[in-house]
């Protein structure tokens, strides 16, 4: 039997990596003639950069940036020939901040920018963003801002935008040369700039915003929208996924003329997932948890799309199950398992992680419905 196992990160427990030897183990451990292909995947969000190097290879780029809150650090990117991966949680990401320094209405995404800069400054003209797992709600423009745009207000002084200060925002002010630089903005979801699906309203209350804070950061998103419209002549609320991050996608649609792409679409096309797919028996994928949204860009969804079109079957191991059997079924899933085997707590779960995969996946190919 032929097993290709292609899970997702459990966020704050895991990495793709680490999740899918967890999961071969386990597997080997019940079935160890069972020949097991390992492909760590991504969905546009954190761990990405480290699928793409496993799949494709590249080189590290170590540099000194920024965190959420400008706090120096130490942040890598992946160069490939003229082509640089950046994932903007990297430098802009939740796991940069402590809960009680989560506060998206002063968190820049200043970091991210440096690093696309100095991949720039090294002869990169094709920049790939992941912007899952941002901390921030400046709609991107912490990262124009450290390419050379200026952000001025009614007095004319240029000022670093946060949530906070975006409707202080008067004027936008383009470098020369943003024409010459290719950006493409891979992401989960969909959701507009602004409105109640929108970038604040829906994420901002997990960058530490209260309902207050929410409101008056929604106002300039708003300003800055009609900025956009007037400057560019884009509305990003027709821009299916310009939400993602904080509104950075929106930013850099329009700001630098970005594209936005699926991040399943592109992590798996790059990394040839379709033939591995097509050649196994039997597929594992797996991600923190499984939910409504699954299905709608998230990695498991892009693997079911895949295994659908040669009725492979798949089923995923999680750390936590949402839904009923016929949810599960109707996505395309032949079974989903939650790793949890007794109540414990959140800590308690997370240093667990790797054992209760390795001991679910060893269970799941004990049964003859997959041995």
């Amino acid at each position: 039997m032929k097993i290709l196992i292609v899970p997702d990160s459990f966020k704050g427990s895991a990495s793709s990596l680490e999740v899918a030897h967890a999961i071969r183990d386990g597997v080997k451990a019940a079935t160890p003639d069972a020949i097991c292909e390992v492909r760590p995947l991504a969905d546009g969000g954190e761990g990405s950069l480290d699928a793409i190097h496993q799949g494709i290879g590249g080189n590290w780029v170590e540099m000194k940036a920024v965190d959420p809150l400008q706090r120096p650090i130490s942040a890598k990117y992946l160069r490939k020939e003229l082509e640089a991966y950046v994932e903007l949680a990297e430098a802009s990401g939740l796991n940069r901040l402590s809960k009680e320094e989560k506060d998206a209405r002063i968190t820049t995404t200043y970091g991210t920018g440096l690093q696309i800069q100095h991949a720039l400054d090294g002869g990169c003209r094709k920049i790939y963003l992941f912007v899952g797992g941002s901390a921030t709600n400046d709609a991107g423009l912490g990262i124009a801002h450290a390419l050379g745009f200026r952000f001025c207000d009614r007095d004319d002084k240029d000022f670093l935008p946060t949530g906070k200060t975006l409707m202080a925002i008067h004027k936008i002010v383009a470098p020369p040369g943003v024409q010459n630089i290719e950006f493409t903005i891979l992401c989960d979801v969909q959701n507009p700039f602004t409105g109640p699906r929108g970038a604040t309203y829906i994420y901002g209350p997990q960058k530490g915003l209260d309902m207050d804070s929410v409101s008056n950061i929604e106002k300039g998103m708003e300003h800055l929208r009609h900025l956009f419209k007037t400057h560019f002549e884009i509305d990003l609320n027709r821009v299916k996924g310009s939400g993602a991050a904080g509104g950075s996608a929106g930013g850099m649609v329009a700001l630098f003329d970005a594209k936005i792409l699926s991040g399943i679409k592109f992590v798996t096309d790059l990394l040839g997932l379709e033939d591995a797919i097509a050649h196994a028996d039997l597929i594992i994928t797996g991600e923190g948890k499984l939910d409504q949204q699954t299905a709608e860009g998230k990695a498991i969804g892009g693997v079911v799309s895949i295994a659908r079109k040669y009725s492979k079957p798949v089923i995923a191991i999680c750390g936590q199950v949402l839904l009923d059997g016929d949810a599960i079924q109707k996505m395309g899933l032949s079974a989903a398992f939650s790793i949890q085997r007794s109540i414990r707590s959140i800590d308690e779960s997370i240093k667990s992680t790797l054992d209760d995969l390795r001991e679910t996946s060893r269970q799941i190919l004990n049964t003859s419905t997959f041995s």
